[in-house]
């Protein structure tokens, strides 16, 4: 029956332990990540929908959405850098989110880009125009 060494078990575990570490904080990294980007893509629509909600003309619309993706921005627990978004359209509004999420290591970032997209509807109209269906 072999002895095993006194030390050996340390050695292995000093030569594996950055393994697993790194690994696990990529695993929890990745999973950041992904949530970052659901979240930002969910963050995206509701911006555009609250354009799409208030009547009026572009130059109404347009500062509300900005106020209301900025507000989504800064609200993320675990915030982005160098985020940027921009809005477009008028019959269709749609919210574009960039940003840079950080992993754990230095130097390292992901970067993140999102769109939400929605049609102008004016409310009052198109509940008239399903009763006028209905009707017939």
């Amino acid at each position: 029956m072999e002895t095993v060494k006194k030390g050996s078990l340390t050695v292995e575990i000093a030569l594996l332990s950055p393994m697993i570490l790194t690994v696990l904080f990529l695993t929890v990294s990745l999973c950041i990540f992904v949530h970052h980007r659901v979240w930002l893509g969910q963050a995206a629509y509701e911006a555009a929908l609250t354009g799409t909600m208030e009547p009026g003309e572009e130059a109404v619309r347009k500062p509300l959405v900005n106020t209301k993706a900025e507000e989504l921005v800064e609200s993320l627990y675990y915030p982005l850098e160098n985020t940027e978004w921009k809005v477009t359209g008028e019959e269709e509004i749609t919210v574009e989110y960039c940003g840079e999420f950080q992993v754990f290591f230095p130097g390292m970032n992901w970067k993140l880009k999102e769109k939400g997209q929605t049609k102008t509807v004016d409310p009052p109209a198109f509940i008239r125009k399903i009763h006028a269906l209905k009707e017939k």
